[in-house]
């Protein structure tokens, strides 16, 4: 965090005496660069949550996390949060009092967008988007208007991650999952908490050999059947389905279910009428000869007009 240096008044309006940082926001990083890798995340998520968790110690709650508010200094591998200009103690968080609800909307919490009394986990959740707009590039919620993102925000569940960058790995996308709970229970219950996980997970990834991956996010599901399958495996279902489809027999008088077929009692040609009217229960063919012979016996019947010789 920023530190403030004093205190003063100009024509009855007070402000801070603070630093001047030379660097850029992460929205600004974003921006310019798009998505972060998962080191990048990792560093600044886990710098974040040590931040929040002295604010949370003295009993603040920022209300306003979100990428314009933290500073990248240049040179220097420190994340510093800013504008705790909304910042309120814990115990008189509740924004139903002045009727306004404060913050940025992309990066609220559920209950915070609902003008709900709030705690720390407020910030947890707004921790979660702004990891979210580092590994995808937008917050996890938008819409056209801000009414709109709010109603995203308490009413619906975000995109999955992968859906977007697929190289996130899962552990990391189901660690920000949690933190984007719409319930705060099911949320972690510390910023110090989030801070202590993501430090190990930034050990693991810079050295994945000597750091294990934290326990707790070891078990995960797959993220998709497509990767765990080869390539042959995926194109034999593909063409099953596609013979499912092609064969499969039709109500309508327009299509011809295939099977065992009677041969025509006359020398008239049939039309798809007169054999619709016939018994032909469809029954799959017992292997590839009869499923041959039944399409010889439809060429015979329907011959391709293209490749037939004018009369």
């Amino acid at each position: 965090m920023i530190a403030i240096h004093g205190v003063s008044e100009f024509n009855s309006l007070p402000y801070l005496i603070m630093p001047y940082i030379k660097g850029q926001s992460l929205q600004k990083r974003i921006d310019q660069h798009g998505l972060l890798s998962t080191t990048e995340i990792l560093r600044i998520a886990m710098q974040m949550a040590k931040g929040l968790s002295v604010a949370h110690d003295q009993g603040l709650v920022h209300r306003d996390i979100k990428p314009a508010n933290i500073l990248l200094p240049e040179n220097v591998e420190r994340v510093l949060i800013t504008d705790f200009g909304l910042a309120r103690a814990a115990d008189d968080a509740s924004l139903t009092r002045s009727g306004v609800i404060a913050g940025t909307p992309q990066y609220m919490s559920p209950e915070q967008a609902k003008g709900e009394g709030i705690d720390h986990r407020s910030d947890l959740f707004s921790l979660g988007s702004v990891m979210y707009a580092m590994a995808t590039g937008h917050p996890p919620f938008r819409a056209e208007t801000p009414y709109g993102i709010l109603r995203r925000i308490t009413d619906h569940a975000h995109r999955p991650i992968q859906e977007t960058n697929p190289d996130v790995p899962v552990w990391l996308c189901q660690l920000i999952d949690r933190l984007l709970s719409k319930e705060t229970a099911r949320r972690f219950t510390s910023a110090d908490e989030v801070a202590s996980l993501l430090e190990d997970c930034l050990a693991h990834v810079q050295q994945p050999t000597q750091a294990p991956l934290p326990a707790s996010l070891q078990s995960q599901p797959t993220a998709s059947p497509f990767r765990r399958w080869g390539p042959a495996t995926v194109l034999t279902g593909l063409i099953a389905i596609s013979l499912a489809v092609i064969f499969r027999p039709s109500t309508t008088d327009n299509f011809l279910p295939l099977g065992p077929m009677r041969p025509p009692e006359s020398s008239a040609p049939q039309t798809t009428d007169d054999i619709a009217e016939e018994d032909l229960s469809w029954q799959p063919p017992d292997d590839l000869d009869q499923l041959e012979a039944t399409l010889g016996e439809l060429d015979q019947m329907f011959p391709d007009t293209e490749d037939a010789t004018p009369q």
